[in-house]
């Protein structure tokens, strides 16, 4: 049988996600950020596959629990990367002014 504290991990893990994507949805990115630091240990710490028990109504829940963490993922994905990719844009265009600044100062 699945503990409390078990199924209280997962139910976190799910809150933390979906706010998560509405977050990014959102483009509220350090709100996104900030969720982020409270994913990391939650899903590091995950029990390992086969460590507890369960019955067929908490296996049920749990795979709903599953599912719905990602479905969120999958759309927080995405979006997580485009933003990612606008900031290395920034990042590069800031690099080159100062390469240039340094070029051309006299």
């Amino acid at each position: 049988m699945m503990t409390a504290a078990v199924l209280a991990t997962f139910q976190r893990l799910q809150q933390i996600v979906a706010a998560m994507q509405n977050a990014a949805e959102s483009a509220d990115w350090d709100c996104f950020l900030s969720l982020q630091e409270g994913f990391r240990p939650i899903a590091a710490n995950l029990p390992q596959h086969g460590s507890f028990a369960v019955n067929d109504s908490e296996q049920e829940q749990l795979a709903d629990l599953l599912r719905q963490i990602q479905v969120a993922l999958d759309i927080v994905l995405p979006l997580a990367q485009a933003r990612r990719a606008v900031i290395s844009g920034k990042l590069a265009g800031i690099h080159n002014a100062g390469k240039l600044n340094r070029t051309y100062q006299p």
